[in-house]
């Protein structure tokens, strides 16, 4: 009997001796954080300053270029490459460790820690950014930027500072993001409402003449230049039509939007444009994220990584631009319009399934 309780002791012993060097064997291995990581994850943790004050100052640059006329296609062919760019880099810094180390070394002030094993948020705000300038009339494309930049950075400082004081959005996880909160949206809307009433004031008769959308700022344009033509016509691709009536039909000085009510349907357009993002898994931002994750799959040491969020540096310029079109073109016409206005939309997002299928 006491030879079988010495055995069971010593078997006991040696199943816990194998049972703890198999959990020491499947335990991943941790990275010491360096000072400098540490530094930088309170940096990316918090408000995000460095990434916040990128993200605000694209709203002056979009400006500036807005009133400088430049060409279109030019434009989103360099922002087309810059896309490649960095789609090219996040492959590489997916597949190899050593690119990854220098990756973040350079860029690590401006990434969220999430976005160590996700797709870069820049690709989808250069993705969100093209799908503007190449459908939209162009002052709507550059209001919708302007949104992303400045809609996008107060929802997320003030649910940051303010949101576990408010309640929680409706069907948040389902219709809406998850991490929406009331306090971040309401910042969104004011902020869009104020971006929106200064553009189209100050900025929007500036522009190119045939490519403004609100008659009243259309009518004050004196800009008589070579009209931008759409980037993708030679493709067979159309953008959206100017939601402003053709100078041919009677009274059309008086056919778009008083200001009050564009700026609060702006407003309203870019709160909901904000909280849509990262509720569910599909659309374009689901098939960037699972052809980078075709492309590049994950090295067997990596965490896991989420590609199939639908981020909201994308949803937010493509939906606000849409409404936004959508607010203008049928609340400024007839009933004949809006039927012309349906029929094109559908013509236009039937060409586009064509070309990219």
């Amino acid at each position: 009997m006491a030879s079988l309780r010495q055995r069971t002791a010593t078997s006991r012993l040696q199943n816990g001796q194998a049972t703890g060097e198999d959990k020491a064997a499947e335990a991943p291995l941790k990275v010491p954080r360096t000072p400098d990581r540490v530094d930088r994850g309170r940096w990316r943790s918090g408000l995000e300053i460095p990434r916040k004050l990128l993200h605000s100052s694209i709203a002056g640059l979009v400006l500036w270029l807005w009133l400088s006329h430049p060409n279109l296609v030019t434009l989103i062919t360099v922002l087309g490459a810059a896309t490649l760019v960095i789609a090219t880099a996040d492959l590489l810094r997916f597949r190899f460790a050593w690119f990854e180390r220098a990756y973040e070394d350079a860029l690590g002030y401006f990434m969220r820690e999430s976005e160590r094993h996700a797709v870069n948020g820049t690709i989808y705000y250069l993705v969100g950014v093209v799908w503007c300038l190449s459908f939209y009339p162009r002052d709507i494309a550059v209001l919708s930027i302007i949104m992303l930049s400045l809609c996008d950075t107060s929802a997320s400082v003030f649910g940051r500072l303010f949101g576990r004081f408010t309640p929680p959005l409706p069907f948040s996880g389902r219709l809406f993001g998850a991490k929406k909160s009331l306090a971040g949206t309401t910042a969104a809307v004011l902020v869009g409402m104020t971006a929106s009433y200064v553009f189209w004031t100050k900025f929007a008769a500036r522009g190119d003449e045939a490519d403004v959308s609100w008659v009243a700022a259309r009518l004050q344009s004196g800009w008589k230049g070579k009209p931008n033509p759409d980037p993708w016509a030679s493709w067979g691709l159309k953008r959206l039509p100017n939601p402003q009536r053709p100078l041919t039909w009677p009274d059309s000085s008086g056919s778009t939007l008083d200001i009050r009510t564009l700026v609060v349907v702006n407003g309203l357009t870019a709160g909901l444009a904000e909280v849509s993002g990262h509720g569910r898994r599909f659309g374009a931002g689901y098939g960037i994220a699972k052809l980078i994750s075709k492309l590049a799959p994950p090295r067997p040491s990596a965490q896991a990584i989420d590609f199939f969020g639908f981020d909201d540096n994308l949803s937010l310029p493509v939906l606000f631009g849409f409404f936004c079109w959508l607010s203008m073109y049928g609340q400024s016409a007839d009933q004949a319009l809006i039927v012309l206005a349906y029929s094109r939309t559908v013509d236009h997002l039937a060409s586009v399934g064509y070309v990219l299928l």
